[in-house]
């Protein structure tokens, strides 16, 4: 017997379809999109979650990652999907605009140096692509943050020196330029969190050394500009997240920390948690599930480039309480790129 509730359970029943009408053999539409799961084990699995894609190279000689490995809120299982980047990116920017897609904005390839494409990463169907725009220069170690829905926003960080740049990439044709505002101080290896709807917070980074400023774009007007408050700690290689709505989160850093600081959207005020990392780490990457909980993965806990982890932690928005989770990336990622899709479950 055909199950149409197996295969379409979020569907009313007045829209399901006959027998003859469903696709049989090899559809010409993605399996995904008519059998929830697919129907090969090996097929994307459509489900919101957080998305850790490439890294610095793992040890001497070995090349950057172009493997994206992704968490599903709905279990907490973390694994590899099919599709990868066009080539090994360290120190790219990530950003997504929810129930959509997630961008790739460049970094640094292999021997190639920094780069300027776009990768964008349909949460439908997982598949990867290069997009025709650009981001307004060759960049790694910058940040990114979204106005979901309506636009992406990139602080470049590094474009062959540090640079205060900011980018916006519009969701509804993906055009990407730079904006007249940009950030107080040119500074790289930031952190990023945003208040969709309002506004984006970028804080931490490299100047000459660690740095503890917070800005702030209003995404009413694009206008940017540092906050009274501060992160609680100078850093660079932090990690950032959002409850949106809610509270925007900063966490470990170099010099080395596992503090993690809590940004409150309804006054702008910063403070340090009592819950901290699992482990002092930097150069993670880092989603959330709005209302629910955010998550940090992988990153280095030394100095220098290496003692790479897999580790994910979980902070639980309902009390902050943070621990790591039993379920790890597929392998060890530092100054690795990515999002989550807080599009539901």
């Amino acid at each position: 017997m055909f199950r149409q509730d197996r295969t379409n359970p979020s569907t009313a029943i007045s829209n399901w379809r006959g027998r003859h009408d469903t696709a049989k053999g090899w559809p010409s539409t993605a399996v995904s999109s008519w059998l929830n799961g697919g129907l090969f084990g090996d097929a994307f699995v459509v489900g919101a979650g957080v998305y850790f894609g490439a890294s610095w190279r793992v040890g001497s000689g070995n090349p950057n990652l172009d493997s994206i490995d992704r968490l599903l809120f709905a279990d907490e299982s973390c694994a590899a999907i099919s599709a990868t980047l066009s080539a090994g990116i360290k120190g790219g920017l990530g950003l997504a605009n929810s129930g959509t897609a997630g961008y790739f904005g460049a970094g640094g390839e292999g021997d190639s140096g920094l780069q300027d494409y776009i990768q964008k990463l349909d949460f439908t169907n997982g598949t990867v692509a290069t997009i025709t725009p650009t981001l307004s220069a060759a960049t790694e170690d910058g940040a990114g943050c979204a106005n979901s829905g309506t636009a992406g926003y990139w602080a470049l960080g590094d474009a062959g020196g540090l640079t205060d740049v900011i980018d916006k990439t519009a969701f509804s044709n993906d055009a990407t330029a730079a904006i007249t505002p940009t950030l107080s101080v040119a500074r790289k290896m930031l952190a990023a969190n945003a208040n969709s709807g309002t506004a984006g917070y970028w804080c931490g980074g490299r100047v000459s050394g660690a740095s503890d400023v917070i800005d702030k774009t209003a995404f009413s007007d694009d206008a940017t500009a540092a906050l009274a408050a501060t992160i609680s700690y100078s850093s660079w290689g932090n990690m950032g997240l959002a409850n949106s709505g809610t509270a925007g989160y900063t966490a470990g850093g170099y010099p080395m920390t596992a503090v993690i600081d809590k940004l409150t959207y309804a006054s702008d005020g910063n403070a340090a948690i009592t819950p901290t990392l699992s482990a002092q780490r930097w150069g993670g990457n880092t989603g959330s599930l709005s209302g629910t909980a955010g998550y940090w993965g992988g990153g280095s806990t030394s100095g220098a480039n290496a003692d790479y982890v897999t580790t994910i932690d979980k902070t639980a928005f309902s009390d902050d309480s943070t621990a790591a989770l039993s379920a790890t990336l597929t392998t060890p990622r530092v100054v690795c790129s990515g999002f989550g899709d807080d599009s539901g479950l």
